[in-house]
């Protein structure tokens, strides 16, 4: 949906053929768990050509029209080339979604220990020791879990294509790359990248449903809360 903050006049605003897309993960902290700001739809895949409906609401006004989009006829491509493109890409969107979400959990997470250490911070009794000890533990966990998706602090420009991130960009850019249906090594790209996210989401379901409680348990003893209940993760089909 395009959202227009109407001015008094003629006002403009422009599709650019997409469609609505998939926010990136927040790789670098902060709370809002996505890069983009949180208040605009994130732009996804060019639409595929053919007829599409313009729907105009302002108040209780509407008003549509149809466009049609036509593709470029300068490149020589299929539409069962297209549709083979856009479908492996709309898979590919799916794994971004869930790495979004795993980045999201992770930071909220730390963000609670935080909140938690500022509560306790004075607290002399053993109680709130004992849960400022286990926060400075699972600080630490998650920061090895961040560390499968971000490279841990090194000077210069680091380059891991061991990188969850990295995997699942690159696999992004193989079909992005051309307009053709994918080949057997952008499919290998995208399997992979699927493979080694799975093996991560794994890996943070099961720190959540472990290591996590037990920190509660502990802040729980020190009179405090600040937790919600996490769902485990995982890679919609």
């Amino acid at each position: 949906n395009l959202q227009v903050e109407p001015k008094p006049g003629i006002n403009r605003t422009t599709w650019r053929l997409d469609r609505k897309g998939v926010r990136t993960p927040n790789l670098f902290g902060g709370s809002c768990g996505g890069q983009q700001r949180r208040d605009v739809e994130p732009g996804g895949r060019t639409v595929l050509p053919g007829q599409y409906t313009v729907r105009f609401t302002y108040g209780n006004v509407v008003d549509s029209t149809t466009v049609t989009v036509k593709f470029d006829p300068r490149i020589d491509v299929s539409m069962a080339d297209l549709e083979a493109n856009d479908a492996m890409q709309a898979r590919l969107e799916k794994s971004q979604q869930a790495l979004a979400d795993a980045m999201k959990r992770i930071t909220d997470a730390g963000n609670t220990i935080k909140a938690v250490n500022g509560q306790l911070k004075d607290r002399k009794e053993k109680a709130a020791r004992d849960a400022m000890k286990k926060g400075k533990e699972v600080q630490n966990q998650l920061k090895e879990l961040r560390e499968m998706f971000v490279p841990g602090e090194v000077q210069g420009i680091r380059r891991d294509p061991n990188l969850v991130t990295f995997r699942l960009f690159s696999a992004s850019s193989y079909l992005r790359s051309s307009f053709d249906a994918p080949g057997p090594s952008q499919m290998a790209a995208v399997e992979q990248a699927e493979k080694a996210l799975e093996e991560s989401l794994a890996k943070i379901n099961d720190f959540f449903q472990t290591t996590w409680p037990e920190y509660k348990s502990a802040v729980d003893a020190a009179n405090l809360s600040f937790f919600e209940e996490y769902q485990p993760l995982k890679l919609e089909k």
